[in-house]
């Protein structure tokens, strides 16, 4: 597994079924250890891992290789560590599973008009690093030296834009730390607010300002293409059914998962929050293993709906070809007939249709 700073990898390390420890080396023969501990046993060591690897890379994006391991006191560390908890908690806040890796390939389709407009802003401000990102962090278009990052920090980037540190409306002018790219030298992240929830993304130099980016750049090079910006910025999606207590969405094409908690979910729930995880797993090697297994199924199938009925929840499985599978957690009251609807409103309001 290669390591998120320069030197030899990472070193991984089990205690006992229930943890993971990650080694990072520093300078000055110094090291960064990461712990991350799960409350089931049974927790695959993998997912655990993957997780580290997440919380290294977001740590140093915020504060730089160098700094995350320069001997300070505990103090003033915690004090650098605080920057990084709003992209802490959108990297792993709401994922009840935690073994889906963040990165991802640009899977945007071409958009030859903004792609244009994004090559000719970047020449003018001569940066060659411009994306423009979609709700929920999603890129829409980009530079071919954007597409070109390793895949871990775009996928870095785009959470910072989506976490709680830039949901201001406001222009921002970020420095940031590349995890592979660039984990001592700092660059400049311009994050430039266009319409309907989209945002300019720019990694540069000194050059250009802010200011000039917002007032100048943008308007002269993006004004003509707000058309086509508009109808990419899709409205927000529906909130999930009431009574979904956990979902997990594969995309098996990208092999990337994400899971959370529905509004269905709560402390009065039979099956306790803390529990949807293991549900979850569970349910997905019953369900997953026995009606899609890796390579079965065709690319034309239609989409099916199974489920099994436990003495507290009701697990349904939508399998959505050729590469999506949801599976939700739903009350065990909930009716038979009702679970296709229900299956199929969670899987707009996660955008996988």
């Amino acid at each position: 597994m290669a390591s998120t700073c320069s030197g030899p990898a990472a070193a991984w390390g089990s205690v006992g079924h229930r943890a993971a420890v990650g080694r990072w080396p520093g300078g000055g023969g110094d090291s960064v250890t990461l712990l991350a501990l799960s409350s089931e046993p049974a927790a695959p060591e993998g997912e655990l891992r993957a997780l580290l690897e997440r919380v290294h890379g977001a740590m140093v994006m915020v504060m730089g290789a160098e700094e995350l391991s320069a001997p300070h006191g505990p103090e003033r560390l915690k004090r650098e560590l605080k920057r990084c908890f709003p992209l802490l908690d959108a990297l792993i806040g709401g994922d009840v599973v935690g073994g889906a890796p963040l990165p991802r390939p640009f899977t945007a389709p071409p958009r030859p008009e903004m792609e244009a407009a994004l090559l000719s802003l970047g020449a003018a401000a001569r940066c060659g690093l411009c994306c423009i990102h979609g709700s929920g962090g999603r890129p829409l278009a980009a530079t071919a030296p954007w597409r070109a990052l390793p895949r871990s920090d775009a996928a870095l980037l785009g959470a910072l834009v989506t976490s709680g540190a830039t949901t201001s409306a406001a222009a921002r002018d970020l420095p940031v730390f590349l995890p592979h790219g660039s984990p001592t030298v700092p660059l400049r992240l311009l994050v430039l607010p266009l319409v309907g929830g989209l945002w300019l993304l720019m990694l540069c130099g000194p050059q250009p300002s802010l200011q000039c980016a917002a007032t100048q750049l943008v308007p002269h090079f993006l004004g003509p293409a707000v058309e086509p910006l508009r109808r990419c910025a899709r409205p927000p999606p529906a909130p999930l059914p009431p009574n979904v207590m956990a979902y997990l969405l594969i995309d098996r094409q990208h092999c990337t998962s994400h899971s959370g908690v529905g509004p269905g979910g709560s402390q009065n729930s039979p099956l306790p929050p803390r529990r949807y995880g293991a549900a979850l797993r569970r349910m997905k090697a019953l369900l997953v293993e026995r009606y899609c297994p890796e390579g079965g199924g065709g690319a034309v199938a239609p989409p099916r709906l199974c489920y099994a009925a436990l003495p507290t929840v009701t697990a349904c499985l939508l399998l959505a070809p050729p590469r999506l599978l949801l599976l939700l957690l739903l009350p065990h009251s909930a009716p038979r007939r009702c679970l296709w609807g229900t299956a199929q409103r969670a899987l707009q309001a996660l955008g996988g249709s």
